[in-house]
């Protein structure tokens, strides 16, 4: 019997593998994972500033329309001020027409609407407090542009804020009326308002983009 000779086998050596090359193979998603937090980030980014806009426009809004309130209650104490001094020795002097302050009062209802009367005389109301359009101009109301703040705008030469009064009539007091108003012959109780509006435009009549507004208070007065 032929023996054969035993070899032994070694194992082959490992091939030894450096740091630096397992990372470099690496690269290539690390590369891809920054890209893809960089891309969050930027659209975070971009969401976050447009809400910083917005609300800023928001407060500058708001604070526009606090000011517009103001200035209004001001044109409007001015118009309040102003009727309360007139005499009542006359009741001419209350007359929305031919008297010495029908400049600034007006009738409630407009039946005879001349051309380019904008809507509200077309449909024969002078006034309602639901108007969208402008209503006093210089033909029925007075200017109140003596605020600081409207020099400060550009708007103090276009007649933007104005006063008026508007259908004052007889206040109707039934068969017994009342202790507190009753009066003597030739005088009546009269109620009406004074309405106060600003339109924002420049003093060539451009929109400023501070908006319109307008307020009103109800006066009682016996002429």
């Amino acid at each position: 019997m032929k023996n054969t000779p035993m070899t032994k086998q070694h194992p082959m050596p490992r091939e030894r593998v450096d740091a630096g090359q397992v990372l470099d193979n690496q690269q290539g998603s690390v590369i891809v994972l920054v890209l893809m937090v960089l891309t969050i980030m930027t659209v975070l980014g971009i969401v976050s500033s447009d809400s910083v806009v917005t609300e800023n426009f928001i407060v500058r809004n708001v604070g526009i329309h606090q000011q517009n309130v103001s200035i209004l209650d001001s044109a409007l104490m001015v118009g309040l001020q102003e009727f309360m001094q007139i005499s009542d020795a006359d009741a001419g002097n209350f007359a929305a027409n031919g008297g010495p302050n029908s400049a600034w009062f007006n009738n409630m209802h407009n039946t005879t609407p001349a051309a380019g009367d904008p809507e509200e005389f077309i449909n024969t109301i002078w006034y309602e407090n639901t108007f969208t359009q402008r209503c006093l101009d210089a033909a029925n109301s007075r200017d109140a542009n003596t605020l600081p703040l409207l020099a400060t705008r550009g708007e103090n030469a276009n007649g933007n804020l104005r006063y008026a009064a508007v259908g004052f009539e007889p206040v109707d007091l039934g068969s017994m009326g009342g202790e507190s108003l009753v009066v003597g012959a030739g005088a009546n109780w009269r109620q009406g308002r004074i309405i106060s509006e600003y339109v924002s435009a420049d003093a060539g009549g451009n929109d400023n983009g501070n908006g319109m507004l307008r307020m009103e208070i109800g006066v009682k007065r016996m002429w």
